[in-house]
């Protein structure tokens, strides 16, 4: 069979499809290093927490989540109907649009979060945003957010100073990331699954699991080989897949060149570019009519949400309206889904590999949150794991953020 002149351009810049058992494993064995503290590109990061255990009833967890735009705060109970969320409030968050000092970031915190946590058992600060965790803390919010004077200080040591210097009795806090949050989500709301994963994918890929703390080498001392632990695993940090043209650029423009590979191919924002530079060397290689390529040629950024809207058939979305031709429309679809696919496949092998580290599993459930969830992946990523339970509650990550804290007290 002829290949297509959309298949002959997709290997002549090298956006292959992505070998799935190759690439899983390659990643299994990467995390397998990271379980044993070894210099891998996925370092399996240990956060402290316990991920299963008994909820107490009508005990109050105040849940304080920060993500690229807002930092909201809410209260979370769990009644006889299930988990109850009240007292919701946010504000912009700080660091984004202008650089901001620590200092105000703990004042926004303590502000919104203290008539909460005076009424709670104690705070989960969950954060939707790349990060650096320090056990049941977190030292660094890294760019996009511009936080001068963190180096060196622990959020919740800090809020919990912040809040002892108004009045506020201690309580107990803990971090995590909304990877974890979406785990544990799926612990209380599917819990007949017999494994359990959290998937946030939208500006950034996070991938969460729990394994037994005796599987973790690189965690010794005394009891060391009680319970299970939740890790996020640091995938986005994967280097080991195959690099086209687009994803050099890609590469080249964010700053940190032969880093953070997965991020760079599946993570929403990079997604978008991935495939404006894709649809750019289509237009070298002929792909699309005179017009058609003088509009592409035109665009300076191109982001997911327009890609989305494509590949859904929107008539108003911004490259329907730039490629009218049936032609064109046929060939930018084309690159399009073949960017979409190779992410899709990647994430797919990430939660396939973080299953087989973890034993597989007869029922395995994935809370997906972030972002990608509302978008055409997620039928893509149900196509490619059929045998995993994906799911997508509302409010996922703050119910799994206040179980978090109800089951570590």
């Amino acid at each position: 069979m002829a290949e297509t002149p959309i298949a002959a351009s997709l290997r002549r810049h090298g956006l292959l499809s992505l070998p799935r058992a190759s690439t899983e494993a390659l990643l299994e064995s990467q995390m397998r290093i990271g379980l044993f503290g070894g210099a891998g590109s996925v370092p399996m990061l240990p956060t402290a927490l316990c991920p299963f255990g008994p909820l107490p009833a009508d005990t109050p967890a105040a849940v304080l989540l920060a993500d690229h735009e807002t930092f909201s705060v809410a209260l979370v109970t769990w009644t006889d109907r299930g988990p109850e969320i009240t007292e919701r409030d946010s504000f912009p968050m700080p660091g984004l649009d202008y650089p901001s000092p620590w200092e105000d970031l703990i004042y926004l915190a303590a502000e919104l979060a203290e008539p909460l946590i005076r009424q709670a058992a104690g705070a989960c600060f969950c954060y939707a945003l790349p990060a650096v965790p320090a056990g049941r803390d977190l030292s660094a919010l890294t760019p996009p957010l511009r936080i001068s004077g963190a180096e060196g200080r622990l959020l919740c040591a800090s809020l919990t100073a912040e809040l002892a210097g108004r009045g506020v009795e201690e309580r107990p806090l803990v971090a995590l990331d909304d990877a974890c949050a979406a785990l544990l989500a799926a612990t209380v709301l599917a819990p007949d699954a017999d494994r359990c994963l959290g998937l946030s994918w939208g500006r950034d890929v996070r991938l969460s699991l729990a394994a037994p703390r005796a599987a973790i080498p690189k965690l010794t001392g005394p009891g060391s080989d009680q319970g299970f632990v939740l890790l996020n695993t640091g995938v986005a940090g994967f280097t080991g897949l195959p690099v086209g043209d687009a994803d050099l650029i890609v590469d080249r423009d964010a700053g940190d060149a032969g880093k953070n590979l997965l991020r760079k191919a599946a993570a929403l924002p990079n997604l978008g570019e991935t495939a404006r530079f894709t649809l750019l060397k289509g237009v070298e290689d002929g792909l699309f009519t005179f017009a058609g390529g003088r509009a592409l040629l035109g665009l300076t950024h191109l982001s997911f949400e327009a890609v989305d809207e494509l590949l859904r058939d929107r008539e108003n979305g911004l490259l329907t309206t730039l490629c009218p031709a049936p032609e064109d429309r046929e060939a930018a679809r084309g690159l399009c889904t073949a960017v979409c696919r190779r992410a899709v496949d990647l994430t797919a092998s990430a939660l396939s590999a973080a299953l087989r580290l973890t034993g597989g599993g007869r029922a395995p459930c994935a809370v997906v949150t972030g972002g990608a969830e509302h978008t055409v992946l997620l039928p893509m990523l149900r196509q490619a794991l059929p045998d995993v339970a994906l799911e997508t509650p509302e409010d996922a990550v703050l119910i799994g953020a206040a179980a978090g804290l109800l089951r570590n007290l």
